[in-house]
Parts: C-alpha cells; structure tokens; sequence
C-alpha cells in the first residue's frame, strides 16, 4: 500500500505489435481508503491521473492524454483493514481517439495537486510480476513503480525513485490496460515492395530459384521497409527465390525465399500479402497462411499455387503490400495487467 500525498506514482507499461497501434479505452488502477479514516470530496478533488510518452535518455517526454479520475469512486474506497484484500477498482477513462503506437512503452501518473492532505487515499501495489496480456502479445508492465519528489509531471520530468527499501521488496502498480486494436487503413496499408519478374523455366519449375538468378528476372530483389513496419523491426530482405512448381518434389507449391530471416518480424508475416499480378486479376497470398521453413540464413514461405501458371519468359507483376482491413476496428478488446 502507499499513498500520494506528497509525490508522483508512476508505471510503465509496453504495447503489443499490432501493425496500426491500439486505442486505448481505459486504465484501471486499486485504491483504499486507509482504516479508520475518512476522505473528503475537496480531498479526492485533487488527484491527477495522465499518460506520458517514456523517452529515449536525454529527451523530454510527452504528455499524451488526461484521463478522467472519477470522485465517486475515490470518495467511495474500500477501506483498508486486516481483512480487506480487494481493492476498489478505480477505472481512469481516456479520451476518445486515444491511440498507443505499436512496441512503445507508456507511463501512467498519478499525482496530487498543491492543496489538502491525501495521505489518506492508498493506492494498490502488488510484488508479484506476472501478467496477463489476453490476446495481445507484446504486452507487458515494468517491474517496478517509479517516482518523483516534484509536485506535478512536465516534460523533463525524471523519476528516478522507487518505493522499494531493499532491492527484493518489489513494489508494481496493479493496472489493467484496456483498449482494442486500431483499424488498419490506408494510413498503415499499401505497398512494401514491387518488382516485375521475368520468368525462366526448367523442367520442375517456372521463376527464378537463385539469389544470381532472381537479381537479374526481377526488377527489384531486395526490399526495403518503411512507414508502419519500419517501427516493428523488420528492415530489409532480399529474395533468393520466387517460383511456381508445377512438378518435381515440391508439386503445386508456389514459393519466395526470403534471406536474413532474423529480419523478418511477426508484424511481417502477420500483416504482409505476396500479390501476384495487377488488377482484378491479382492473386493474393498471405504469409500468416504460409507453410514457413526456416534455415540458417533464410525463410521458405510456401502456399498452393492453385491454378497459378508461369510460362518461360513471362513478364509477372509481384508485389508485397498490406491490405486495408478497416474491419479490424471490432476486434475484441485486449488488457494487460500486473
């Protein structure tokens, strides 16, 4: 337990990666009201929940959003006695529109403004470190609260306290981070790359099926990552192969070889589309639905041709593009708690 009468409380948190970030509905904290004691609404008046930017070291943070603290429920704590466990859950709701970008860490404060005495009001901390992150991977809360001694956050605002004594009294603010996945749309769609191939043949499979090769047939064999996927880790690859078998030991398959394979990021093979040709007459196969073999420097990703067919010398429009899929917006909601 602990109260915020007199500094900041803070506590990082990491989201996931999806590829459009995630819209942030609420964060739910614990709170008591100490035993024996009372909490006035001139009190409760007072406190301040935000959500910051954590920057890399040198740099100011950002405040991102005020969230609303609600009174009532404060005035309202459970009170802390030998027999209470639970906390009161006091539910900080954010503004509309409020997007958390993809594999960035966030920080919750909470503070007090200058004026009565909250020493009353506790806020829940736990020891233990595990998580539930529900369907969103990547998610995770920092194992440690934070503070500061000054009496509100601004942008160089450094916390460089905890609440620990000893290096084993582990001190976490018990949040719930909700909110739902953003909808991809043509902010976070379009293309990653895009080659013209000009086919060769042999006697198993039509493409090219060398690093020489496929250098000299496509327009272009290495790509290149920017705008959404450039923040997620993927940075460049470069195709080795790019073919349709129609027969052979590998019958049916069509197949890309992609090189540097520690380069190739879950939102990659999440989020990416291997299109064949242009138009309505495009062919697109996702990597999520990909057979994927991996070596020592590279990844095969291979799907069922279907009625694909490459002739010698063709020319063949190839692509890697991310769909628009507005109908994400409903996904269901995701949480991350500590």
């Amino acid at each position: 337990m602990g109260g915020i009468s007199r500094r900041i409380v803070t506590q990082r948190f990491s989201t996931g990666s999806h590829l459009s970030g995630y819209s942030l509905s609420s964060i739910e904290v614990g709170a008591f009201r100490r035993s024996g004691q009372t909490l006035t609404a001139q009190q409760v008046a007072l406190v301040r929940a935000e959500l910051w930017t954590v920057p890399a070291v040198g740099v100011n943070s950002t405040k991102v959003a005020d969230l609303t603290v609600p009174q009532s429920d404060l005035l309202n704590a459970r009170e802390r006695t030998s027999t209470s466990i639970s906390p009161s859950t006091i539910v900080l709701a954010a503004p509309a529109n409020t997007i958390l970008k993809p594999l960035t860490e966030y920080r919750l404060v909470l503070y007090r403004k200058t004026g009565d005495f909250l020493g009353n009001l506790l806020l829940a901390f736990t020891s233990d470190g595990s998580e539930d992150s529900g369907a969103g991977a990547n998610w995770g809360i920092y194992e440690r609260v934070e503070t500061a001694t000054t009496q509100q956050p601004v942008p160089s605002t450094t916390y460089p306290n905890t609440l620990e004594t000893l290096s084993t009294d582990v001190r976490i603010l018990k949040i719930r981070v909700n909110g739902s996945k953003a909808p991809i749309t043509s902010t976070h769609s379009g293309g990653v790359w895009s080659a013209t191939l000009t086919t060769s043949s042999n006697s198993f499979s039509d493409g090219c099926s060398s690093e020489t090769e496929c250098a000299t047939a496509l327009t272009n064999s290495n790509i290149q990552f920017s705008g959404s996927f450039s923040t997620l880790g993927a940075t460049a690859l470069t195709v080795t192969s790019l073919r349709v078998h129609d027969g052979g030991s590998a019958p049916n398959d069509l197949q890309i070889w992609l090189k540097d394979k520690d380069d190739i990021s879950a939102s990659f093979v999440e989020y990416a589309v291997l299109r064949i040709g242009s138009g309505a007459s495009a062919r697109d196969f996702a990597f999520k639905d990909a057979t994927r073999t991996d070596s020592s420097s590279r990844s095969i990703f291979k799907w069922s041709k279907g009625d694909l067919v490459w002739s010698a010398n063709q020319q063949v429009a190839v692509s890697i593009v991310v769909p628009d899929v507005t109908a994400d917006a409903t996904l269901s909601a995701l949480t991350a708690t500590s």
